[in-house]
């Protein structure tokens, strides 16, 4: 069906007008013929980032090179769902609550008499569990990872998109955000919303979007769902009962939203393959953005922790800044507030002729682990 909408399966069949009409070529890449303007395929949104649904991409890529006369592999964006329970099983619904997205540790799972040829994209090795049983312990992040490494192998301008994503606020779904130390169930929301966007940036996908915008139902005992009440209460903002009001999680996002404007990941300064999926609260998560194109002065340093126990301090981190930085200001996202908290901190450099210049925080106390530190570079 795809094939015969996307250009009359290579044109192999067309459209009539009327008994005895001419024919006329079909699908949306005939429709346009501005390959800028034509509107793009995008693969049906799997249900997880598992074995199961690559293998999906993998046997649909089989077919069409089998059955078309091109062989060509028509869609433009490979569409995803993920949500972070550590059950990699679509919805959970065994009373396992939502994790963190650095928490998110998932199973893959393969079966035959041999593990598979090991992967140039694969992370993480297959041991047998029973038989034919194999499977492989693997981060969120890794996986994604993975997923955009096999997509590039296909081919390097697919895109690759997360179109459902998020967690509940609702105290008895299976898809929830639980509370933990100070923080209630939407604020908690918000710092795992803007750390999943952080981490799906990080792994070099296009889009990310979350489920979503609004709330089925924000009542504490939603009866919409079949599912006690998952996916009623992943909004940012409440329902209609409720007048839409902005969650505190609204703001979060909107201060990240705000902070990367304009920006692209680029780099993670201290990743090294063991402290870039560490989940000790002693090693920050810190990603860099900047605007190459328009604004290249702008940069964005991401920090946080991502442990989901009640710490809040980062102690004697360094972070290795471009020379020529004089000024930088520190945003802590704060519920009620769209802009975060904005304190101006001053730059010291080293008296050298280093690349880089180094900047210091000492004792610096984050209030939240979605944390952006923007900063402006200036030109000397």
């Amino acid at each position: 069906m795809a094939s015969a909408a996307y250009d009359g399966h290579g044109n192999t069949f067309q459209g009539e007008f009327g008994a005895g009409g001419s024919n006329y070529p079909i699908g949306i890449f005939n429709a346009e013929s501005n390959p800028n303007q034509r509107m793009r395929v995008v693969f049906g949104g799997l249900s997880e980032i598992d074995n199961i649904s690559w293998d999906y991409v993998t046997e649909t890529r089989n077919w069409l090179q089998a059955n078309r006369n091109d062989g060509q592999f028509i869609f433009d964006v490979l569409n995803f769902h993920h949500y972070s329970d550590n059950n990699w099983k679509g919805v959970s619904i065994g009373g396992v609550p939502g994790k963190s997205p650095e928490a998110d540790i998932g199973e893959v799972f393969y079966y035959g008499t041999t593990p598979p040829p090991v992967s140039s994209c694969q992370f993480t090795a297959y041991t047998n569990v029973s038989g034919d049983e194999w499977k492989r312990t693997i981060t969120m992040k890794q996986r994604l990872e993975e997923i955009r490494c096999l997509t590039d192998q296909i081919d390097p301008n697919l895109e690759l998109w997360i179109s459902e994503f998020g967690y509940d606020t609702n105290k008895n779904s299976t898809a929830r955000a639980d509370v933990y130390g100070s923080f209630d169930q939407q604020e908690v929301q918000g710092q795992w919303m803007v750390r999943s966007y952080l981490e799906i940036a990080a792994a070099e996908w296009d889009r990310a979007q979350m489920f979503c915008i609004r709330d089925i139902d924000s009542s504490d005992e939603p009866t919409g769902g079949g599912l006690a009440g998952v996916f009623q209460s992943s909004g940012l903002v409440k329902d209609k009962a409720s007048n839409h009001a902005p969650k505190k999680s609204y703001y979060y996002v909107y201060t990240m939203k705000e902070a990367l404007k304009g920006t692209q990941f680029r780099s993670e300064p201290f990743a090294d393959g063991t402290y870039e999926y560490s989940m000790s609260a002693a090693d920050p998560r810190i990603m860099e953005f900047s605007d190459a194109e328009t604004n290249p002065s702008k940069v964005v340093y991401a920090i946080w922790l991502p442990s989901s126990m009640d710490a809040t301090a980062i102690s004697g981190v360094t972070l290795n800044l471009p020379s020529g930085l004089n000024n930088a200001t520190l945003i802590e996202m704060k519920p009620l507030d769209k802009d975060g908290v904005r304190t101006n901190l001053s730059v010291k450099f080293q008296e050298d002729n280093l690349i880089f210049q180094q900047i210091r925080f000492l004792n610096v106390q984050f209030l939240l682990r979605s944390i952006i530190l923007q900063t402006q570079q200036m030109k000397l």
